[in-house]
């Protein structure tokens, strides 16, 4: 592939800055009548195409934090703790690093928030205020009125 232009450049440059495509075309010397066309052609030129998706992988590189990275940084923290003697820091740093490598899995337990009988009860006296039939399983309805 050829090498970019100047102006090139600049657009590329402007757009990987989180510019519009039509506002870099014009940061890049492109006229304002003419910078959104002149945006749509750049973003479809193979070698300005390819520049950005090289800069895009170069900044994915550098900021890249996975958990390798995350467990290599809890390695040092944890060697940091045990240099000054600090064990809660240490112990603590050593289940992040268990939880990083899927060893422990906090769970939460989760309780009911209403007691189903007595929310029962409420819609069912609900229901014999309005005058309405009420059937209790099992059996026949049950009309709270009836003489």
């Amino acid at each position: 592939m050829r090498p970019l232009t100047a102006r090139q450049s600049r657009f590329v440059n402007a757009y990987m800055t989180g510019t519009a495509a039509a506002e870099a075309a014009r940061q890049a010397g492109y006229g304002p009548g003419y910078s959104a066309k002149a945006a749509k052609y750049l973003l479809h030129h193979p070698s300005i195409a390819a520049a950005i998706q090289e800069m895009h992988m170069d900044l994915t590189k550098k900021t890249l934090f996975d958990v390798e990275r995350a467990v290599e940084e809890c390695n040092t923290m944890i060697d940091f703790a045990q240099s000054k003697n600090n064990a809660m820091a240490a112990a603590k740093l050593l289940e992040l690093k268990c939880k990083l490598h899927g060893l422990l899995i906090e769970r939460v337990e989760v309780k009911p928030s209403v007691d189903i009988r007595d929310a029962l009860a409420a819609a069912r006296s609900r229901v014999v205020a309005h005058g309405l039939a009420v059937r209790v399983l099992p059996g026949p309805a049950v009309d709270p009125f009836a003489d």
